[in-house]
C-alpha cells in the first residue's frame, strides 16, 4: 500500500505541476498578443519540464517560466512560425493536387499527405529539441527535420500519442484551460528527452558520461 500511496503522491504533483504550467502557458500566451505569445510559451514548459525530468531541479515556477519566455522570445518564434509557413505551403499544394485528376496528381496528393504528416510530426519534436541544444536558427531546422528518420519508434509513438489526444479533446474540451497544452507537451517530453540523453552518453568521453550522469541524476 505504501508503494500505491508514493505513486498516488507522484501522479498528484505532477498534475498539479501540468494544471499551473497550463495557466501560466495561456497567460503568458495573452501576454504576447497571441500572435507573439504562444511559441515562447510552448518553449518555457518545455524548459520547465526539462528542468524537471533530466536535471530534478526544484523549479520557481513563475520567475523560471518568465526567464524561459523572455530568452525564447525571438528564436521561438521564428522556429513555430517557421514550421507553420511550411505546412501551410505544403498544405496549399496538397489542395491543387486534390483538384487534379491525373495519376500524376493522385502520387503527389499521396506524397505531399505523407510530407505533411512527417512535418507535422517534427513540428511536435521542435521545441524539445529547441530547449535541450544551443544551436543556430538552421541548425535547429535540421535537427527537427531528420528527428523523425532517426528515431522511428518514438515518432510512431507520437503520432499515436497525438490522435489518442486529439479524440480527448473533442470529446472533453473542458480541460484544455486546466490540462489541455501542458499534457501533451509532457508525453512529447517524456517520449523525446531520454534520447537526448541516450545519444549525449553514445558520443561522449567518459569524463562528459560521468558529468551528465550527476546532471541526469
Amino acid at each position: 500500500m505504501q508503494g500505491f500511496y508514493e505513486k498516488f503522491n507522484v501522479f498528484g504533483e505532477w498534475l498539479y505541476r501540468l494544471v499551473l504550467l497550463n495557466f501560466l502557458w495561456i497567460g503568458f500566451s495573452i501576454l504576447g498578443a497571441g500572435i507573439l505569445g504562444v511559441f515562447p510559451a510552448t518553449a518555457a514548459i518545455f524548459s520547465l519540464l526539462r528542468k524537471w525530468m533530466l536535471q530534478g531541479k526544484d523549479v520557481k515556477l513563475l520567475s523560471d517560466f518568465w526567464q524561459a519566455y523572455r530568452n525564447s522570445l525571438l528564436k521561438a518564434n521564428i522556429l513555430g512560425y517557421g514550421m507553420v509557413v511550411l505546412c501551410f505551403i505544403i498544405w496549399a499544394d496538397l489542395q491543387l493536387t486534390l483538384q487534379s485528376t491525373s495519376l500524376i496528381g493522385l502520387v503527389m496528393t499521396y506524397i505531399l499527405f505523407g510530407v505533411l504528416i512527417y512535418v507535422s510530426i517534427a513540428s511536435l519534436m521542435g521545441f524539445a529539441i529547441y530547449v535541450h541544444y544551443e544551436l543556430t536558427i538552421k541548425q535547429y531546422f535540421l535537427q527537427m527535420l531528420k528527428y523523425p528518420i532517426t528515431h522511428v519508434k518514438e515518432s510512431f509513438i507520437l503520432i499515436v500519442t497525438l490522435l489518442i489526444y486529439c479524440t480527448m479533446i473533442y470529446y472533453g474540451s473542458s480541460i484544455i484551460p486546466f490540462i489541455g497544452v501542458t499534457l501533451l507537451g509532457f508525453v512529447i517530453a517524456k517520449v523525446i528527452f531520454p534520447t537526448f540523453k541516450v545519444q549525449k552518453k553514445k558520443n561522449s568521453t567518459l569524463y562528459e558520461q560521468q558529468r551528465d550522469e550527476l546532471l541526469y541524476y
